[in-house]
């Protein structure tokens, strides 16, 4: 619905149901059920609004390289650390808010901005539009529609880098995959089509909700 990718919600959910897996296999399962999803959000989205795909091939020169990084530095770091980090990543569209960041639409910015939304979300496991929407709207001032749509197709490709190289090391929880999956994506495509009906200055206010509901909880379990 807001094109913030789900992550961000569903490693607290998984924490919260499952503590036995620990949280490096909650942030690895996450990715791919944020890269499913959003396969569904993208191809709802984009029947309506284009993603900007000009501003997006910049982002995805340094995501790529990030997608691949990510979980390698995941995996390596203490849970407990991911855990204090994951609700400080949550909390950075806040912080920009404040600051009233704003960016030049640059190339090399552009990429660099790739380079950490792709790295960050790949080692939390939270798609990366919780990042790239404050990005897109608030830096660089572009529509929240058009923006919900390339955020959703930003998660598709950087959370598929992700998953790869998670599956790889063993981290994906399938089983859990199987169950979540197809819920995730039947959802991601009513919120989509919500989003649609939705004034903006709501979506917006949603995604300032969610995000601090998330904070308290992680910090909460934390």
């Amino acid at each position: 619905m807001m094109g913030m990718g789900g992550g961000f919600i569903f490693v607290p959910l998984l924490i919260q149901i499952f503590p036995q897996i620990g949280i490096h296999h909650a942030l690895a399962t996450s990715t791919c059920f944020v890269a499913l999803s959003a396969i569904s959000s993208y191809l709802s989205h984009s029947s309506k609004y284009a993603a900007m795909k000009a501003t997006l091939i910049w982002i995805f020169t340094g995501s790529v390289l990030g997608a691949m990084l990510g979980p390698r530095i995941s995996l390596i770091m203490p849970g407990t650390i991911l855990s204090k980090l994951f609700t400080v990543v949550v909390a950075l569209p806040f912080i920009m808010r404040q600051l009233k960041i704003s960016l030049p639409e640059r190339p090399w910015v552009l990429s660099i901005s790739g380079l950490l939304i792709g790295m960050l979300s790949s080692i939390f496991g939270i798609g990366g539009g919780v990042l790239l929407m404050p990005l897109l709207t608030q830096a660089l001032h572009k529509d929240i529609r058009y923006s919900i749509t390339t955020s959703t197709l930003f998660i598709v490709i950087n959370s598929s880098i992700a998953t790869a190289v998670y599956t790889i090391s063993g981290a994906v929880e399938w089983s859990i995959i199987l169950f979540a999956a197809p819920a995730g994506i039947l959802g991601a495509r009513l919120g989509a089509k919500l989003s649609h009906r939705t004034p903006p200055i709501v979506l917006n206010l949603g995604i300032i909700v969610m995000g601090i509901l998330i904070i308290i909880k992680m910090l909460s379990v934390g």
